[in-house]
């Protein structure tokens, strides 16, 4: 294939990847601001999208069309997110994630 395929497929990456990654990075403050706001006592707000920050920042991250290494470290979007340690808190020590794990088991 020639060369002005590749150029399009690197622009056609590129404004996939930069809409990804604002994206996700506007799902994981809003997130944070979720998670600010249920230490305030007498609040308790839920994530709409959990998990969707750090998917979307992922993606963006994979899809980013130049060598840079930070394609090696798509990963740390997700704990970027809240969402995704407090999940796993959530199942492993919680009283109610281990009645989860006790009722699976059976």
């Amino acid at each position: 294939m020639n060369s002005e395929f590749w150029v399009n497929v690197r622009i056609i990456r590129l404004f996939i990847s930069v809409p990804c990654i604002f994206f996700g990075c506007w799902i994981i403050l809003a997130n944070l601001v979720i998670f600010i706001n249920n230490i305030i006592p007498g609040r308790k707000w839920s994530s709409a999208v959990p998990f969707f920050g750090g998917i979307f920042l992922a993606l963006g991250i994979l899809l980013i069309p130049f060598s840079l290494t930070i394609k090696y470290f798509w990963w740390v979007a997700f704990l970027l997110d809240y969402t995704l340690p407090m999940f796993v808190y959530f199942l492993f020590f919680t009283k109610e994630g281990r009645e989860i794990w006790k009722s699976e088991k059976k």
